[in-house]
């Protein structure tokens, strides 16, 4: 034996054996103990992720349901963020139309969701005029195919994307400065928390939008008169309007600061003699003063001092 070296007696050596063990066993319990924990942290965290999945499939469902478009700041001012954006379009529960616009993927888009969808941003852009008309039936004439114009009226800016989403439609927005703003509450179909008075809720194939009442699309389509409209387009349309109402009739007129749609209307009126005209007099309406030149070489008109096209200054009809 060297001298200097420890001798270890057996029972040293069954000390420190049990020591090893019984450190060994702790670890070996703290292992299983992490295991269990890691166990327990994934079975929440996945639970988590489905009732977030869940939450997400609901709110995409409700931010943007079938037939519909949303832009990309409208999502993320509801909760949506730009990864979040992005991994749904990854997953196909969204498609890009245009850079910054989404939409359901089923089924394909019309331009009724695509009014529907800019109305939900908050657009207070309306169906207004002639298209109006038409999708209520009642214009004298239905386009022969969906290649026409979308006549958007209201005070907010047409976004630059609607006209690049590959439909036949092409929508053409028209400012309403001749008509006062409502103040009115919510009370009435009239006033149903737009921006504009005598609007309704129209749907098509499950599409819900707002549009102009007959008695302001016609106010929208003499807004363009001559410009945009002729005057014997504009007196066609009024012809196959028999049944207007007198009481939204009187409260537009009241609305309306246009003097030229108001001159307009009376002597269009008066020409057509519908019985609505007897509830809807010219007492206290505003109708300005001087002439107004409205036709090009047109004659005067002298009970509403309007020039309006030869071939229409006859006299006008007698009430029905």
């Amino acid at each position: 034996m060297l001298t200097g070296t420890p001798v270890i007696s057996p029972s040293q050596i069954k000390i420190k054996s049990e020591i090893w063990h019984s450190h060994a066993s702790r670890w070996y319990d703290k292992f299983i103990l992490l295991q269990i924990y890691g166990n327990i942290c994934r079975g929440l965290l996945e639970k988590q992720t489905m009732k977030n999945s869940a939450k997400l499939r609901s709110k995409l469902a409700e931010l943007v349901p079938p037939r519909r478009l949303a832009t990309r700041a409208w999502l993320l001012s509801h909760g949506i963020a730009h990864h979040t954006a992005d991994n749904l379009v990854k997953r196909g529960q969204l498609v890009v139309l245009r850079p910054g616009v989404y939409a359901n993927p089923d089924p394909p888009m019309s331009w009724e969701a695509v009014v529907s969808s800019l109305q939900r941003m908050g657009s207070d852009l309306i169906v207004g005029g002639l298209t109006a008309l038409e999708v209520q039936d009642r214009s004298h004439y239905q386009p022969l195919n969906r290649d026409y114009t979308v006549n958007l009226y209201g005070g907010d800016v047409l976004p630059r994307w609607v006209n690049g989403l590959g439909l036949t439609a092409t929508f053409r927005r028209h400012g309403v400065t001749w008509l006062q703003r409502s103040n009115l509450p919510p009370v009435s179909e009239d006033s149903i928390g737009l921006r504009y008075p005598f609007i309704i809720d129209w749907a098509k194939d499950g599409v819900h939008f707002i549009v102009s009442t007959p008695e302001r699309a016609f106010f929208e389509i003499l807004s363009g008169v001559p410009n945009k409209t002729s005057f014997e387009h504009a007196e066609l349309l009024l012809d196959g309007l028999p049944d207007l109402s007198p009481h939204r009739l009187r409260g537009l007129i009241a609305q309306t600061r246009s003097v030229k749609i108001k001159r307009l209307f009376f002597w269009l009126a008066k020409r057509q003699g519908h019985p609505w005209l007897r509830d809807v007099p010219e007492d206290g309406v505003d109708l300005g003063r001087g002439k107004r030149q409205l036709a090009i070489h047109g004659r005067l008109n002298r009970e509403y001092q309007i020039t309006v096209p030869d071939s229409m200054s006859g006299e006008t009809r007698e009430f029905h």
